[in-house]
């Protein structure tokens, strides 16, 4: 979002981006983010004349980042260490929580038998699809 409308209506310029992806690699360009840094972005966009289904809403709510990473960084082994990067931060704010609200720990609350798992585990499609054939 540009600050410094030119139309006195309106408060801000929106962009119009028709591939998230894209525009993050752009930005990484623009705002010359050097090998090992990126941008986090939250991104809530309408798809353009979809109509939705039980499953998925005409709306799209999602955050993603982006890093710059070398062209011999793009490994298999490389992406699931930045999942478990990831995956730690989510663990360690979920330990955070817990440190704040105790009372979540409380027998009888929803959610005080259920845990992360402090380790997260990587199923390829086809494995997954030995494991439930049927679906």
């Amino acid at each position: 979002l540009k600050e410094n409308s030119k139309d006195p209506n309106y408060k801000m310029d929106c962009e119009v981006v028709q591939s998230l992806a894209k525009w993050k690699r752009i930005m990484l360009d623009r705002l010359q983010c050097e090998v090992g840094e990126g941008l986090y972005c939250d991104s809530t966009s309408i798809r353009k004349g979809y109509k939705g289904d039980v499953t998925h809403s005409a709306i799209a709510d999602q955050w993603d980042f982006e890093i710059r990473i070398t062209k011999e960084q793009r490994t298999v082994e490389q992406l699931k260490e930045f999942v478990r990067i990831i995956w730690k931060i989510v663990s360690d704010a979920e330990d955070y929580i817990l440190e704040q609200y105790p009372q979540i720990l409380l027998e009888g609350h929803p959610t005080a038998s259920t845990r992360l798992p402090k380790e997260i585990t990587f199923l390829t499609s086809e494995e997954l699809h030995a494991m439930y054939p049927a679906m």
